[in-house]
């Protein structure tokens, strides 16, 4: 046993504490004698993760349709605990679980302090402190003016909130949502992990790979709920505080949005930047903890600052997605598609890889898109790899890469693979290639970006499953790969392709086909997305050794078709060519079937499956049509269209790749 003065109180304590409780039993063996649960430290945290857990759960499922964040319902969970303790707080067996006044207080706090030590030591491990040295001098200047500006004004106000207000946005170091609850012992492990574990591969990605998650999910936010519970909300609104919190973040908004300007950026962007900039998270809430801890301010200011954290964590994102959303940067104001290509114009295809098995596929495609002297193509690769083990995204140019001997690059294998297909069509083709290692939700930007600048025609995409050799089993799915597919296809500002392939290594390429012909096959149900695919089919005639066979499904009860007549016109116009046989090429076959409804549809498609190499369809195929009556109810994804799904279905015993084609969304009139 070991005494504990409290106060004027003196306490008997047992070291070391118990840890592991004997059950309920002990309790009801002996009633006066016997311990509660709870006054076991290891029940006790379970109790307190389950409390926590289940209250933030529910609270961000409430509002995750206003778009509340995870950290504003983490907070949010911590403040309904903190009205539940007011409600309850005079219950002596209330205050004795969840506001023990022994060393129990030191275990949950305990665990707190961990979760976010971790967290400082992952953004330790993820740090890139090259970065700062390679930081433009506007860049620079935005971010030091809405540092010192509030500082200086806040040391002017009152001594006090410097180390409340400005201190947080001083330790701004990366996003704003980073600052230490202990400051000394973050600070000293944070610095020890940049100068120990260097960021990225391969130390830094396994390190990553590994805590990430559970940090994230686990660790941090018990220590959000547990830190916002000990807000008073009997102080709440405290006028002497607003008046010190309004000011400062006024100063900073002001400092950042006028550096901004100065600095050229557009009002709009400007704003968006500074709201930015103002937003505070994880960081702030810690040093306004350690300030309480410390009693450097009182709990009257700790519950204002807390909560003028809580209403900004919702409402400043809110305002920024108002103000700014990156996928309209990349909305087109002219159009980008093959079927309005100039005659002997340039056909820009940006071609996505995620994974080596992506590769002969993507140059297969690309080899049937005929490249020649008088059509020829532009490919930008772009090899895209998930960030892992590092904080800061990067963009590659390997055309403006300097080529050092002994460097190692992130995409050796489609560099070589790409090279080998310009040589192979030397003169005909232009080969761009680019890396972008960066987060799966911005990874469509990036996208979006590069056929923005190169004004590309066409993106084209691997589809999310892999198949065997043989075509008949499915060995690997990536569910971020399907939602970046869907983004783009909501996004892209121009056509997109989405190449699903299950011809594998042993179905021959175009270039191996001088001796047996390559054979693909156009789906054509009309609607723009098809004169789009067939826009691009047509560019493959120009190749010999590739048959074109274009099979146009038509409702046998015209009173059914619900096309518009002006669509009708438009998709007869695009079919002259071939129903006359006028490209001048002999290797074009015409086929028109009649069908009743889907089950008919579906007996015409199965009945080619097993005669071509590859099916190109249009992604908006006979929507809402007697054609495709009855697919759609099978239909598993529906970013491949209708037609383009039940192509791709594994329950098809089919080793034909399919292309699926939708034309440019976006267009600003």
């Amino acid at each position: 046993m070991a005494r504990e003065i409290l106060g004027n109180d003196m306490e008997c304590i047992e070291l070391p504490p118990p840890v592991n409780s004997f059950g309920v039993w002990e309790r009801m063996k002996d009633f006066d004698d016997g311990r509660k649960i709870w006054d076991y430290s290891l029940p006790l945290l379970l109790s307190f993760m389950i409390l926590f857990f289940s209250t933030w759960q529910t609270i961000f499922l409430s509002l995750k349709r206003i778009k509340a964040t995870k950290f504003t319902s983490q907070v949010a969970a911590g403040l309904s605990l903190s009205f539940l303790s007011l409600m309850l707080g005079n219950y002596k067996t209330f205050r004795d679980i969840f506001f023990p006044a022994d060393y129990r207080k030191n275990v949950i706090s305990t665990m707190g302090a961990f979760g976010y030590t971790m967290f400082w030591f992952l953004m330790g491990v993820k740090m890139d402190l090259t970065t700062v040295f390679r930081t433009g001098k506007k860049a620079a200047a935005v971010g030091i003016t809405s540092v010192i500006a509030p500082a200086i004004f806040s040391v002017l106000l009152f001594w006090k909130v410097f180390y409340t207000t400005p201190y947080s946005s001083q330790c701004q170091l990366l996003n704003g949502n980073e600052d230490p609850k202990l400051i000394t012992g973050s600070i000293k492990v944070s610095i020890t992990n940049w100068l120990a574990v260097p960021d990225g591969r391969p130390l830094g990605s396994a390190l990553t790979e590994k805590f990430d998650y559970f940090v994230s999910s686990v660790f941090l936010p018990f220590f959000v709920v547990n830190t916002s519970r000990y807000v008073n909300l009997k102080m709440a609104g405290d006028f002497n505080d607003l008046k010190l919190i309004i000011p400062v973040f006024g100063i900073k908004f002001m400092a950042t949005f006028v550096a901004a300007l100065v600095s050229k950026v557009s009002w709009k962007d400007a704003v968006a930047l500074t709201l930015v900039m103002n937003t505070k998270g994880y960081v702030e809430l810690a040093a306004y903890a350690f300030g309480l801890e410390q009693k450097l301010i009182e709990m009257h200011s700790f519950t204002n600052l807390t909560l003028s954290l809580f209403v900004g964590s919702y409402f400043l994102p809110v305002c920024i997605r108002i103000l700014y959303d990156p996928s309209k940067r990349y909305s087109g104001y002219q159009r980008r598609d093959i079927i309005h290509l100039k005659p002997h114009s340039e056909l820009r295809i940006l071609s996505c890889i995620h994974k080596p098995d992506n590769i002969i596929p993507m140059i297969n495609l690309l080899e049937a898109s005929c490249p020649s002297t008088d059509y020829p193509v532009a490919v930008y690769v772009l090899h895209l790899i998930e960030l892992i083990g590092q904080a800061s995204p990067i963009f590659i140019s390997h055309q403006l890469q300097k080529k050092n001997v002994g460097n190692h690059s992130y995409s050796d294998n489609v560099l070589i693979s790409f090279d080998q297909f310009q040589r192979n069509f030397w003169g005909l083709v232009h080969v761009s290639i680019f890396t972008s290692v960066s987060s799966p939700k911005r990874m469509h930007e990036d996208i979006s970006m590069v056929a923005f600048d190169k004004l590309t025609s066409l993106i084209l995409l691997p589809f999310h499953r892999s198949w065997s050799i043989d075509g008949s089993t499915i060995v690997s799915e990536s569910s971020m790969i399907r939602n970046l597919n869907c983004t783009l296809l909501e996004t892209a500002p121009c056509s997109v392709g989405i190449l699903a392939d299950r011809s594998r290594i042993e179905r021959k390429s175009v270039r191996e086909s001088s001796k047996t012909s390559y054979q693909a096959c156009m789906i054509f149900f009309g609607g723009k997305d098809d004169r789009e695919a067939l826009a691009l089919a047509k560019r493959m005639t120009r190749d010999s050794r590739l048959n074109l066979t274009v099979v146009r499904i038509v409702s046998a009860n015209q009173n059914t078709n619900k096309t518009s007549h002006c669509s009708r016109i438009l998709d007869s116009k695009e079919l002259e060519d071939i129903m006359h046989n006028n490209l001048g090429e002999e290797y074009v076959i015409y086929i028109e079937k009649t069908a009743k409804d889907g089950t008919e549809t579906a007996l015409i498609l199965r009945s080619l499956v097993d005669e071509f190499d590859l099916f190109i369809v249009g992604r908006g195929t006979a929507k809402e049509s007697e054609l495709t009556k009855g697919l759609d109810q099978w239909s598993e994804f529906p970013e491949l269209g209708i037609v383009g799904d039940w192509l791709a279905s594994p329950d098809l015993d089919s080793r034909t790749s399919v292309l699926i084609v939708q034309h440019q969304k976006h267009i600003h009139s």
